[in-house]
């Protein structure tokens, strides 16, 4: 390489790094500025309205109706191997 070639190279490295760091702090006050308007967007169409209560509508307990939970704990296609553990 020629001092040329390398004084060309260098520039170009530093105006590529000047544009890297205006899109970073572009990119970072962009996401700054999204926080007032989301909220507002929420607010405008009612969404995540945490400083109002939702309503109840219904209080009543269905005794008749019965509830089945399962908690499922497959482990397939893991590297580990994880054994059940053992009932007392």
């Amino acid at each position: 390489m020629t001092m040329d070639a390398t004084q060309a190279s260098a520039t170009t490295a530093r105006c590529s790094l000047k544009l890297f760091v205006v899109i970073v702090v572009a990119m970072f006050g962009f996401g700054y500025a999204l926080v007032p308007f989301y909220e507002k967007i929420c607010e405008v169409t009612g969404l995540r309205d945490i400083a109002r209560a939702d309503a109840v509508t219904n209080t009543q307990v269905d005794t008749s109706r019965d509830v089945r939970i399962e908690l499922d704990s497959n482990v397939r296609k893991l590297a580990v191997a994880v054994p059940p553990a053992d009932r007392p």
